[in-house]
C-alpha cells in the first residue's frame, strides 16, 4: 500500500472512530437533560453527526493537504507543476471532504491544464467556482480556464464576475489572482477594467513587499518585486 493510501485509510479510521465518540459523548449529555420524545431525539441525532462529521471532514482536508503543501510549493520554483500528476487523486479527496478548500481546486485545474487538458481543468475550476461563489481565487481560477479554453467573451464575464467577489485570504492570494484578470482583459481590449486590476496589482505588490510576504500561487515568478 503506498504512503497516500495509508494516509487516506487512517484519515478514514480516524473520521469513524472520532465522530462515534462525538456521538457517544453526546448521548452521554444528554442522560442528564429532561426527557425528549423520539422525534426531538433523532433530530437532535442528527444534528450533532452532521456537524461532527463535518468538522472531521475539514479537519481530514487539512491533514491531507498539509502534506503535500511543501512538496507542490517546490513546484512552483521550478516550474514543472504541470508534472505533478500524481497529486490530482488527493486533491480530489481534499474537495471531497471539505468543498471549501479553494486551493485545491486551483491547483488541480492548473495541474490539468499544463498537462493540456484544458476540458478537464475547466471542469474542476467550474465546480471550485460553482460551491465557492465569493472566493476571489475561485472565481478568477474558472475564467481562467475559459480562457485557455479558448472562449474569451465567456472568460470576460467571469472575470467581471471575479472583480464583484469579496473573499480572499491575503494580498499574495489576491495578486495571483488578478493575473488572469490582467491576461483577459488585455485580449478583450477593455482598457477601463484593464487599467483598474494593474493599479490594484501594483499596490498589492507593494503590501506584499511591504509585509515581507511571499507570492505562492503558480503565477508567483512574475511579481514585480524582489
Amino acid at each position: 500500500m503506498s504512503a497516500t493510501a495509508r494516509t487516506r485509510a487512517l484519515i478514514a479510521l480516524a473520521l469513524v472512530v472520532l465522530l462515534g465518540l462525538g456521538l457517544a459523548g453526546q448521548a452521554l449529555a444528554d442522560t442528564s437533560a429532561p426527557p425528549r420524545d423520539a422525534e426531538e431525539t433523532a433530530g437532535l441525532f442528527g444534528r450533532a453527526g452532521f456537524a461532527y462529521l463535518s468538522g472531521l471532514r475539514m479537519f481530514g482536508a487539512a491533514v491531507l493537504w498539509n502534506r503535500l503543501d511543501p512538496q507542490f510549493h517546490e513546484y512552483y520554483d521550478s516550474g514543472v507543476i504541470g508534472e505533478q500528476t500524481w497529486m490530482l487523486s488527493t486533491f480530489r479527496l481534499v474537495t471531497w471532504l471539505d468543498p471549501g478548500f479553494v486551493d485545491a481546486y486551483y491547483i488541480a485545474s492548473w495541474v490539468l491544464a499544463e498537462n493540456g487538458e484544458l476540458e478537464k481543468g475547466l471542469q474542476i475550476a467550474q465546480e471550485g467556482a460553482d460551491v465557492n461563489p465569493d472566493s476571489i481565487l475561485a472565481q478568477s481560477s474558472f475564467a481562467q480556464m475559459l480562457y485557455l479554453n479558448g472562449d474569451l467573451e465567456a472568460a470576460a464575464e467571469q472575470a467581471d464576475a471575479t472583480l464583484a467577489a469579496t473573499e480572499v485570504r491575503d494580498a499574495t492570494e489576491m495578486w495571483d489572482s488578478y493575473v488572469a484578470l490582467r491576461e483577459i482583459y488585455e485580449r478583450t481590449g477593455d482598457e477601463a477594467k484593464l487599467r483598474a486590476v494593474l493599479e490594484t496589482m501594483e499596490q498589492l505588490d507593494e503590501q506584499i513587499h511591504r509585509e515581507g510576504l511571499e507570492h505562492s500561487g503558480v503565477h508567483g515568478d512574475e511579481c514585480d518585486h524582489e
